[in-house]
């Protein structure tokens, strides 16, 4: 008789109970990375798997560069800087088993800003966006597969078709959310013991990229969040923007403060910028959220709130404000045209 592979071994495929409320959360010590994806399990597993695919392309493209090994010397959307990724990727391949004309179009598609290539197979597509994901965070990789409708009957049967379908191809461990006594009660449950974190939002009509939650990777842009994707692609080409810090902890004088991740930070400068989804307009999240502000302020910061809207609808209106404020703050001095750190001044000088 064969054992059944633990709910967390890559191939494997079970239930979770209840992991919605712990999607998006900095995994801890031992844990893997949960990568939830939201489907809709009234159609067909192959719909579902292409919305799956859908959905981590635009991660993998939102992680760009950090799965890249010498990759640090790339930043902008010129044929040179395209032609230096392609060498890196052919790099990476030889001591990897990672597929480069894969590798290539993901690279492409984040220096241009076109779509992933269709033109390789489905598996190939999303066995690489999952490679990409776990080599970004260095950790083990799950994927959840969570309903936006309870699923019975053929709604079931197409979920466990795609968890199959995904964890053979795509080499992860996959966990189904369903309530208990669903039928699909041949994969055993995982028990979820040490993972906490934050609802996940449930905007109605989320785009490719927001039907995933996943942690934010320290130093970059939310791979789930076109809206920091848009700023920090318009940032990247401001020199006064160079001090900023993504996703990144900060922590006050007091011990008794744990610290807070921050959307967008420029530490010698004290200024917080959040970029909030809809899911900010909740009621507990949006008090949670009035009380990391105040912390900040005592502290000495300046907290930033921008929508998501505000932020797509006119980036350049953003990132004008976060550059007067960094003058006013005094990390920036403004010429005439164009704007300094503070430190190239003094050298200048």
């Amino acid at each position: 008789m064969t054992s059944r592979p633990a709910p967390t071994a890559p191939g494997s495929v079970a239930r979770v109970l209840g992991v919605r409320t712990l999607l998006g959360a900095d995994p801890l010590a031992d844990d893997p990375v949960l990568l939830g994806i939201r489907v809709d399990a009234s159609t067909s597993a192959r719909t579902i798997v292409e919305d799956c695919d859908a959905a981590l392309q635009s991660i993998a493209v939102g992680l760009f560069p950090s799965w890249l090994p010498g990759s640090d010397a790339i930043d902008g959307s010129a044929t040179l800087d395209l032609s230096a990724a392609e060498t890196l990727v052919d790099r990476l391949c030889r001591s990897s088993p990672d597929y480069a004309p894969y590798l290539r179009a993901v690279a492409s598609a984040a220096l241009t800003g076109r779509p992933v290539a269709t033109g390789l197979a489905l598996e190939q597509r999303i066995r690489g966006a999952l490679r990409i994901i776990a080599r970004s965070y260095r950790r083990a990789l799950v994927v959840v597969l969570t309903p936006t409708m309870p699923a019975g009957g053929s709604g079931s049967a197409a979920l466990g078709e795609t968890a199959e379908w995904v964890a053979a191809h795509g080499e992860v461990a996959v966990w189904i959310d369903v309530p208990d006594g669903d039928c699909l009660s041949r994969y055993p449950i995982v028990e979820l013991t040490s993972l906490v974190g934050d609802p996940v939002d449930t905007a109605s009509s989320p785009t490719p990229a927001e039907k995933v939650t996943i942690p934010p990777v320290a130093g970059l842009p939310a791979p789930n969040s076109p809206a920091e994707q848009v700023l920090e692609r318009h940032l990247a080409r401001q020199d006064w923007a160079r001090d900023r810090r993504w996703n990144t902890l900060v922590a006050t004088p007091s011990h008794l403060d744990a610290p807070m991740r921050v959307d967008l930070l420029w530490r010698d400068a004290m200024v917080v910028v959040e970029i909030d989804g809809a899911d900010h307009r909740v009621a507990a999240k949006y008090a949670a959220d009035r009380i990391r502000d105040n912390l900040l302020q005592r502290h000495g910061y300046i907290v930033l709130r921008y929508t998501n809207d505000q932020v797509l609808d006119d980036v350049a209106a953003v990132a004008a404000e976060l550059q007067r404020v960094l003058v006013e703050r005094g990390t920036v001095v403004q010429f005439p045209g164009e704007a300094r750190t503070c430190a190239e001044r003094k050298i200048q000088q």
